[in-house]
């Protein structure tokens, strides 16, 4: 395989305390923590000492940077994407 195209873009998505709680629980070595012996319940009270203050107000906006990429076999003549 071979790179064909890649571009990176930044989404944003509205997300509450506990929206952003369950994607950090989930998306972080956080699972790998707690098989370690690091219980649910203590990364969720670290998880609001840290975070807490951010979503004070509410929901907040929350970016994350993201690439596509597209790849074909090596040796495919197939034109490129434009």
């Amino acid at each position: 395989m071979r790179l064909a195209w890649r571009e990176g873009f930044a989404v944003e998505i509205t997300m509450s305390a506990d929206e952003y709680c369950e994607y950090i629980m989930g998306e972080t070595n956080v699972e790998a923590a707690i098989a370690a012996d690091l219980s649910e319940t203590d990364a969720r009270h670290d998880f609001d000492q840290i975070f807490a203050p951010l979503f004070a107000g509410g929901a907040r906006r929350v970016g994350f940077e993201s690439e596509l990429a597209l790849a074909r076999r090596a040796g495919d003549e197939q034109a490129a994407i434009d």
